[in-house]
Parts: C-alpha cells; sequence; structure tokens
C-alpha cells in the first residue's frame, strides 16, 4: 500500500476514534423526581426549588443555558443569580428575573399550566396557531394557559394556600366555603359538595394540616358553621339549612 494511502487511512482512523463518538456522545443531564413526598433541590446557579409530589425537573448538568424542563409542579427562588432562568413547561416558556419567588404547575394530566409569581417578575412566551405571545406577571399576580397556548385566566392571586404543599400547612382567613371548595379540588382526590346554595359563601378562619385525607379539617369547619359533614366515596359534603349563614333564596342542590 502507498505510503500516503496508509496516512491517509491512520488520519481517517484517528477521526472515526476521537471525534465521531463526540457527535453521538449525549448531553449529560440532571434529573430530580419526587415520588412520595416533596424534594427539596439546589440549582448549579444556587436556586433553590421545591419539587412536589409526583414531578419531576431535568436540566443540562453544566446549567450554561439556564433552563429546566418540568413536568408538575414546582416552587423557585432566584435569589442573587445572574442570568434568568427559563422553565419549559408543555410547550410554555417561562422566564424568572433575579430575586423572584414562583410557582409553576403542569402535571402531565392536566389540561393547564398555571404560574404564579409571590415576589419578582415572571415573562411568558406562548407559541401557538396565532403566533408567538408574551405575557409578563409581576409580584402577586397568577395566569394559566391550556395546553394550546390560550390564555385561560389572569389576575391577582389571592390564594394562601399556594405552596400550602411546601409548608404542610393550609391557612384560611375569613374565607368562604366556595374558596374551600377550590382548594379541596386542588389538594385532594374529592371534590367538596354542598346541599344548599347559601352554604358557599359561609366565612371561616383557621389553619389546618395538610393531610391526605380532608375529612378532619373539614369536620373542625362543619363544627365551626354549626353545619353537618358527610362522605362518600365519590365526594366530602357539607350539609346544613336553606337558613344557613343567613341565605336569601337559596338554591337546593338536591341531596341531603
Amino acid at each position: 500500500m502507498p505510503k500516503n494511502s496508509i496516512i491517509s487511512l491512520i488520519v481517517v482512523v484517528f477521526i472515526a476514534i476521537v471525534f465521531v463518538p463526540r457527535l453521538f456522545k449525549k448531553k449529560p443531564f440532571t434529573n430530580i423526581a419526587a415520588v412520595e413526598q416533596v424534594q427539596p433541590y439546589t440549582l448549579p446557579n444556587g436556586s433553590q426549588g421545591w419539587l412536589n409530589k409526583n414531578s419531576t425537573i431535568q436540566y443540562l448538568t453544566h446549567f450554561k443555558n439556564n433552563t429546566l424542563y418540568l413536568n408538575g409542579e414546582t416552587h423557585l427562588k432566584t435569589d442573587n443569580i445572574s442570568k434568568p432562568i427559563t422553565v419549559i413547561c408543555h410547550g410554555l416558556s417561562i422566564e424568572i428575573e433575579r430575586d423572584s419567588e414562583v410557582s409553576i404547575r403542569g402535571f402531565e394530566e392536566d389540561e393547564t399550566v398555571e404560574v404564579i409569581t409571590l415576589k419578582g417578575k415572571v415573562s411568558t412566551d406562548i407559541i401557538n396557531q396565532s403566533g408567538t405571545t408574551f405575557f409578563n406577571i409581576g409580584t402577586g399576580e397568577e395566569i394559566s394557559f391550556d395546553r394550546r397556548g390560550k390564555l385561560l385566566q389572569s389576575g391577582v392571586n389571592n390564594d394562601l394556600n399556594s405552596t400550602a404543599w411546601i409548608t404542610g400547612e393550609l391557612i384560611f382567613k375569613n374565607n368562604t366555603i366556595e374558596d374551600l371548595q377550590k382548594c379541596i379540588s386542588h389538594y385532594y382526590d374529592r371534590p367538596l359538595k354542598v346541599n344548599y346554595g347559601n352554604i358557599l359563601q359561609c366565612r371561616f378562619s383557621g389553619k389546618y394540616p395538610l393531610h391526605d385525607d380532608a375529612s378532619t379539617m373539614l369536620k373542625s369547619i362543619a363544627a365551626q358553621l354549626n353545619i353537618k359533614y358527610d362522605e362518600t366515596s365519590l365526594s366530602y359534603m357539607l350539609l346544613g339549612t336553606d337558613k344557613t349563614c343567613l341565605a336569601v333564596e337559596p338554591e337546593h342542590f338536591g341531596f341531603e
């Protein structure tokens, strides 16, 4: 074999051994999963986070692009970071600024992606059939989208319990039973029902541990309102009369 051919062959083999594997080498990702309990974590840039049960995040280990991918629910504090963090959740790009505190929720089975800004500033980038739409979310605001990027709701966040899954405590300050219904739907596997519409406007206060079963809390609230508590395998129930909480012309929902 000619000398030049041997040299060329050596060069080709060298390239094949050294460089080709690098082309197909998988990028090193860090994966964090929370299965049965809340999982705290720290990103390479020092940001503190919490991952709710049945949630996962993934990011490039070197974190040079400051991007993480979320399936589920996370809460992030971005104190003293040099560059914004981008969270990708079901096609929604959420950019979190320095010194912000943000909750993001988007489980695989959910039809929506929800963003709540407790402190600081967040911007979202929605790409859908209508093009690209940008939204800015300031302190104390919340916003939600469907999977197609359609805006569903935006406004002030008055929910004291948006981070109850981290603190382990539900707090109510002169809230209505209608507020409680939304909370129950968010944290428990059964809805809360009432037998008269006026009961939804009853107000109560209290602090309760966030347990897997809501019955202890609901019994306490029922006693506070002087109404009855019951439950089935399908729902929790608060039962009163058409005079409960001084309602006028109550709507009866058809069960006792």
